[in-house]
């Protein structure tokens, strides 16, 4: 993932970046493994996540599936929950779920696009706008 660094988003994609690292590894959620800074760009390296995300999947299949895909959509909608679920623990609120910003693995769905998570410090919610 690539980011121009402008006066708008430079707090968000840092701030991006300090929730991923944050986080302890699940198994639906992508691994965050590096960031840098150079000449005005923020890249956030992330594993790398093979079979795309849930759109460009069901865009493959053109709206019209048979039992095995539905069957794999099931079994997706219980890993989107399960990491969640993990998020929750962690006090953070995706905020931003749709098919685009749930990558598959494995089989496995994986979460990604924390840019508008926020975490929750105790009794009160800070945004991370990131």
């Amino acid at each position: 993932m690539q980011m121009q660094i402008t006066m708008t988003n430079n707090n968000i994609s840092k701030q991006e970046v300090e929730l991923l690292k944050e986080l302890p590894e699940h198994p639906n959620i992508v691994k965050y493994i590096d960031s840098k800074q150079e000449q005005g760009f923020l890249f956030i390296i992330l594993e790398f996540v093979e079979e795309g995300s849930l759109q460009a999947l069901m865009k493959n299949f053109g709206g019209k599936f048979n039992e095995k895909v539905t069957a794999l959509y099931i079994f997706q909608v219980h890993n989107i929950l399960s990491g969640l679920q993990f998020l929750y623990k962690e006090g953070i609120i995706h905020r931003y779920i749709k098919a685009s910003s749930v990558l598959v693995k494995e089989g496995k769905a994986k979460l990604t696009d924390f840019g508008v998570a926020i975490k929750r410090n105790n009794d009160s919610t800070e945004e991370n706008n990131s």
